[in-house]
């Protein structure tokens, strides 16, 4: 999920992810934690929060708990061998209305836009000079102990349906899934999202590109296409 509970004032911290994770250090410096947001594109942490500040300390603490619950369930195997795969993601740019190459030209340099959506038009046009190069996106995989669990790096801001593909496609293995690893693109939704109505402004990859995502990840997994 976007691990936000508290934005919007200036103020550059780790949320209550760092929060529980530093507190989940300091029971072992042995052990260093590390934190991974998955295919978060689509998911918050609004649900669970009633926007006060107290609240914070408390998504931190349930987090906090099942990371130790996490750690106490952990079943140990060796991870030899380990075999690095990467998959080349190509993904086409949005080509309509304000995202056009000339829409997004001339939003660039209209000083009456505002400064959100002057950098939206420059994100766009860099993913369009990206996409014209023939630059791909990397998805990279690390597959241990010949398929016992894999550890796959989706790319930009991917729906988190993404994230349950991944671990479909590999059912008897342990499937961690990260998100975030290019940030390009904007938002990634399903299929089925553009198909209900989706209409972000951050998103600069074509509507349903969900194939290519999915061969993508099968390449990464080990998987034939």
């Amino acid at each position: 999920m976007h691990p936000m509970s508290t934005y919007g004032g200036g103020k550059v911290s780790a949320d209550f992810p760092g929060i529980a994770r530093a507190r989940r250090q300091a029971d072992d410096s042995r052990v260093f934690q590390i934190y991974f947001t998955g295919c978060a594109g689509d998911v918050t942490a609004g649900k669970y929060h009633d926007h006060t500040p107290a609240h914070r300390q408390t998504m931190a603490d349930r987090l906090y708990d099942a990371m130790l619950a996490a750690w106490k369930d952990t079943q140990r195997k060796p991870l030899d061998p380990i075999v690095f795969r990467n998959a080349e993601l190509r993904l086409p740019p949005r080509d309509m209305g304000e995202f056009t190459l000339e829409a997004m030209q001339r939003q660039l340099v209209d000083p009456k836009l505002s400064r959100w959506q002057r950098i939206s038009a420059a994100l766009g046009l860099s993913w369009r000079k990206r996409v014209a190069a023939d630059q791909p996106i990397d998805v990279p995989c690390l597959d241990f102990a010949a398929g016992q669990a894999y550890f796959v790096v989706m790319p930009a801001e991917s729906f988190v349906s993404y994230q349950l593909l991944a671990q479909r496609l590999r059912p008897e293995s342990f499937v961690l899934v990260s998100g975030f690893g290019d940030g390009a693109p904007g938002y990634i939704p399903t299929d089925q999202c553009w198909a209900d109505g989706y209409n972000d402004m951050y998103c600069w990859a074509a509507p349903k590109v969900e194939k290519q995502m999915t061969a993508a990840l099968r390449q990464a997994l080990g998987l034939r296409n």
